[in-house]
């Protein structure tokens, strides 16, 4: 949104901060071109002269109290350098499992195989959803989808 310096990325950022997603199926996620799409982005960022992202949805967080309250409507732009962090680290996770062996013949990756302090600074840490995030990702890597 020109000339405010707005950016929404519908279900992939969302403020405050990177995040799990929503919906750990992530079936909206090609893994195959996440690193260039966030780079595309940051590209764009820079281009436009973008200062905040816009949310897509409202989502309950900690406050400065610890109380839940609403998410913002917008936050810095740097949550896009952070989301790709997180899509990142679900990759070599996936890529380490592999060479490890200990993806499951139902192509899920136990949660007892991954490094999972990587993911605790994430909001809506979920670490029932974490194998069901990289089977996603494994299929990428079996399948080539």
């Amino acid at each position: 949104m020109q000339p405010a310096g707005l950016l929404q990325i519908v279900d992939m950022v969302n403020p405050p901060r990177a995040s799990f997603p929503d919906n750990p199926l992530v079936s909206y996620i090609k893994p195959h071109n996440l690193r260039q799409f966030f780079a595309a982005v940051n590209q764009l960022v820079g281009q436009r002269g973008i200062e905040r992202i816009v949310a897509s949805r409202v989502r309950m967080v900690s406050g400065v109290d610890g109380a839940l309250e609403p998410s913002p409507a917008t936050g810095p732009v740097s949550i896009i350098e952070d989301q790709a962090r997180f899509w990142e680290a679900i990759r070599a996770a996936v890529e380490k499992a592999e060479e490890e062996g200990s993806v499951g013949n139902d192509s899920m990756v136990p949660v007892t195989a991954v490094d999972l302090d990587v993911f605790r600074e994430f909001d809506d840490y979920d670490e029932g959803a974490l194998p069901i995030i990289m089977r996603r990702f494994v299929g990428f890597y079996d399948m080539g989808r």
